[in-house]
């Protein structure tokens, strides 16, 4: 849209300044630093040649990033570097002289804080040496620019030259009071730079990370109150059509998503936020501020030959770390555009539970464009095959975003349902919460938007865990539903569960998870959820059985002895889950029936159970097949966690007989004597007969010769001459089902030879289980 409309907020915006510029300058005299090189001791100013060449030698060329390559291109940079790790200042005068630069220069910048400087590299130009446009990487957390100290070393040309917002600033160290002075220059990490050609001699310069390591926003340059007053008029002014959508005005600075916050705003970016932030409290508007990003995909002109490859390269003109040119990368055709703001901060810079956000161009107020300039990122894939060459901008500016208050929970539901139920349970930790205003507003627009929100629930019939799928995949944030039904069982509102329970269908309540189910049993008990059982039951219990057992689950902890026992005898009458078999195994597809999460419910609810088909239904339904990997999978951890909870062991009670179910059969197994082989016979997987569909499956020869190799008491080895691929089929099996058999092929000959030869394995793996078993029934023995 075009800015005319809200010119006179932009007037007043324009007069709201801190003290920042975006490049600061200093100068100080001389001392001398004893500034030590690694290998070449200490150095004189100003620098001789005899020392310059040493530095030359101990540094390297300085590269710059093309892509995810850093690479050396003296076309682009041609500069000499040594790592701060060779370096060391032992003047006592230095840190004094650091400090109070970097203070003026964080006054100067405009940055409310604490500043550290932490040295990176020492650089070195000689004659011919430049470095083309570039930005620089925040290489630290909190990292918001640059500090440039030029030491004295006579020169010509080497300007800095500074650009930001169409603005240019040249710093020139060459001048002949450098001979006797430290200068310097500090500036934002987006603020676009280059150093001109040195044309003689050389320019030698400490460079430091700008660090912000202590802020107070409440700590401005001017009266918050004096920058808010300007605004405020044209803030009340502002109309909003219907349908009402958020305002976002744009800062002028460009800001990276790991250091975005209030505090790292830069130069007059610190000011304007923090005055917008509060006169649009005064004004009557729901304000924050965010990361605005703006991304284009577009064709990409003038791609580099390399790029017939597959790759993808995200960069930022030429940087210091890890960057690439833009300047033969220019973008034809737009393909698509997109906006959005992320990265939420409220007006005392905590970060607000708001995910991404999608405006419109139409909302953004504006001095500049979004895309004006240079993008902070771009990203370009090269030739795939079957596409061309792409390239990606991306736009990152420092926004306040705001809308009408008393319009705020409409807007923020439609724009982020799960941030507006993170909201409502930040707002509702007692049942006091229900009769705030703003509680039941925010509620009442929650409720409206959700049937548009609510899960989708597919039910599987192999597994106790069924698969969810919900309308947004942001895992930062609680499913709107679920968080809903929360925040209503906190605050004990039946009148919203009632809503809830006419809006959503029985399958959509299958998506909550233990805890949920136990809140809403205790708040409102079991019977408001009776025709949501009722429904699962009659539609299919196998594929519910999962929230049906946490129903159940729920109405034991709630003490509901009428429920529990009528959904229980429904329950008892599933058949055993099978489950995946961790045992040696004796066919293709063994599976062991049962379950220990609803082995452990049934034993819970089987203290309502007095009747006693009800009490032999709820054992048959425990022991499963009574098969011993049954037992030690799911009844036996079942009854050890059921004992954990300090229940006493009643006589004639289902959990007593289970128990002396579970040792009669593991004492029978631990009786077993247990020798070793007495040949060379060794157990092998039967194949099935049929297959998944229940067609018969062809006699396989391999597996054939296999299983009569397996079954010969007298051979201990045999020899597969066959080609590759069935040789990886043998050892697949051995893999896959544990065989008693080491495996070696011999390179010689055409087919190789696959020797396998038998082991004792299964009787080593029998001994360990014995162990196990009389580990768990000495614990089953002392419930």
């Amino acid at each position: 849209m075009s800015a005319s409309p809200h010119e006179p907020l932009l007037k007043a915006l324009d007069t709201v300044t801190g003290t920042g510029v975006f490049c600061a300058t200093g100068s100080e005299p001389f001392f001398m630093p004893e500034l030590v090189v690694e290998g070449v001791g200490e150095l004189a100013f100003p620098l001789i040649a005899a020392q310059v060449s040493e530095l030359v030698r101990a540094g390297e060329a300085a590269p710059y990033g093309k892509g995810l390559s850093t690479v050396q291109d003296d076309h682009v940079r041609k500069c000499r570097q040594i790592d701060a790790a060779k370096l060391s200042l032992h003047a006592p005068e230095w840190q004094h002289y650091l400090q109070r630069t970097v203070d003026k220069a964080a006054k100067d910048l405009g940055i409310d804080g604490e500043v550290t400087a932490e040295l990176y590299k020492l650089l070195i130009y000689q004659e011919g040496g430049h470095f083309l446009p570039h930005r620089d990487t925040e290489k630290l957390a909190a990292m918001f620019g640059t500090l440039i100290v030029a030491l004295p070393s006579a020169h010509e040309g080497g300007r800095l030259l500074v650009r930001h917002g169409g603005e240019e600033v040249a710093v020139d160290f060459s001048q002949p009071p450098g001979l006797r002075r430290f200068q310097s220059a500090a500036l934002f990490a987006d603020c676009e730079h280059e150093v001109e050609k040195v044309t003689s001699g050389v320019r030698c310069c400490l460079v430091y990370n700008l660090v912000l390591t202590k802020g107070n926003p409440d700590e401005l340059n001017r009266p918050l109150s004096e920058h808010s007053n300007r605004l405020l008029p044209a803030l009340k002014a502002m109309s909003w059509p219907a349908p009402v959508n958020p305002a976002a005005i744009l800062l002028d600075h460009q800001y990276t998503e790991a250091n975005f916050s209030l505090r790292n705003l830069k130069g007059d970016d610190s000011a304007r936020a923090r005055a917008l932030l509060s006169a649009a409290d005064a004004a009557g508007l729901t304000a924050s501020l965010a990361l605005v990003t703006f991304h284009r995909l577009g064709e990409l002109q003038g791609a580099f030959e390399e790029d017939y490859n597959s790759y993808r390269y995200r960069t930022s003109r030429y940087r210091e770390d890890g960057a690439a040119s833009s300047d033969d990368q220019k973008m034809g055709e737009i393909y698509e555009e997109s906006l959005g703001a992320t990265h939420w901060r409220d007006a005392l810079d905590r970060p607000l539970p708001r995910g991404a956000v999608s405006l419109n161009m139409e909302s953004l107020i504006y001095r500049q464009p979004i895309d004006a300039g240079k993008p902070l990122e771009q990203d370009y894939e090269g030739y795939t095959g079957n596409a061309g060459c792409t390239l990606d901008y991306w736009y990152r500016r420092a926004a306040v975003v705001f809308w009408p208050r008393d319009q705020h929970e409409a807007i923020l539901v439609s724009l982020d349902p799960r941030a507006a139920c993170a909201e409502l349970a930040a707002m509702a930790p007692s049942k006091a919460a229900a009769d705030r205003p703003e509680f039941q507003r925010l509620l009442a627009a929650i409720l409206t938007h959700l049937p548009d929100a609510v899960p989708r629930f597919q039910p599987s019939l192999h597994q106790w865990k069924p698969r969810v799928y919900f309308a947004s995949e942001d895992a930062d944030f609680r499913e709107p539903f679920a968080a809903t039904l929360e925040v209503i069982a906190m605050t004990g509102l039946r009148s919203a569960l009632t809503s809830l329970l006419r809006m959503a269908t029985p399958s959509v309540f299958a998506t909550l998870d233990r805890p949920l189910w136990h809140a809403l049993v205790r708040a409102f008990g079991s019977a408001p959820f009776q025709p949501i059982v009722s429904a699962w039951l009659a539609e299919s219990p196998a594929s519910y059985r999962m929230p049906l057992f946490l129903v159940l689950d729920a109405i034991c902890a709630a003490n509901e002895p009428d429920a529990a026992l009528a959904l229980t005898r429904k329950l008892v009458t599933l058949p055993a889950l099978p489950s995946e078999d961790t045992s040696f195994r004796t066919s293709f597809n063994a599976s062991v029936p049962g379950c220990q999460p609803e082995a452990l419910i049934i034993l819970r609810a089987s203290i309502h159970l007095t009747n006693p088909k009800d009490k032999e239904a709820a054992l048959a339904f425990l022991e499963a097949d009574g098969s011993l990997p049954s037992i030690r999978q799911h009844l036996a951890p079942a009854l050890l966690e059921w004992a954990a909870t300090g229940t006493k062991l009643v006589p004639d009670s289902v959990p007593a007989a289970a128990l002396a179910l579970a040792i009669t059969i593991l004492s029978r197994e631990v009786a077993r004597p247990m020798e070793p082989y007495r040949n060379w016979t060794r157990p092998c997987p039967v194949p099935e007969s049929s297959d998944f569909y229940g067609r018969p499956r062809p006699i396989d020869p391999l597996l054939t010769e296999l299983r009569t190799f397996m079954a010969d008491p007298n051979a201990a080895t045999h020899d597969f001459l066959c080609p590759q691929a069935e040789r990886d089929r043998i050892e697949d099996w051995v893999r896959r089902f544990h065989l008693d058999l080491d495996t070696v092929t011999i390179r010689t000959g055409r087919p190789y030879t696959l020797r396998c030869t038998k082991t004792s394995m299964s009787h080593q793996h029998s001994l360990q289980q014995r162990a196990e078993d009389l580990t768990l029934l000495s614990k089953l023995m002392a419930i």
